[in-house]
């Protein structure tokens, strides 16, 4: 027989959790378009921080999904999605939400 471990979720030191300490879930999530590319970017992250750039909406909803999914492992059995693209820029530029 397999025993399932449980463990707990680590809080902060004011006991409530925050966001990087919790399982991210598709909805923590802003979708974004510009000149014909999709990205996202986690509502708690800075302006300047994107997944993306992919040509179709669909490629980057598989992308977040697998991504998602993921997070819900335990950190050291997690494997980032092969196609994960991540965008860090110098400034805020403005998006269309979608």
């Amino acid at each position: 027989m397999v025993k399932k471990i449980i463990k707990p979720i680590p809080v902060a030191s004011h006991g409530i959790p925050k966001w990087w300490e919790l399982p991210l879930k598709m909805n923590d999530f802003i979708f974004l378009e510009r000149d014909g590319l999709y990205y996202a970017r986690h509502r708690e992250w800075k302006e300047t921080i994107l997944i993306g750039p992919y040509e179709s909406r669909d490629d980057l909803s598989k992308v977040m999904t697998a991504y998602v999914k993921e997070t819900k492992k335990d950190r050291l059995q997690r494997k980032v999605p092969k196609n994960l693209k991540t965008l860090v820029l110098p400034e805020k530029v403005e998006f269309n939400t979608i």
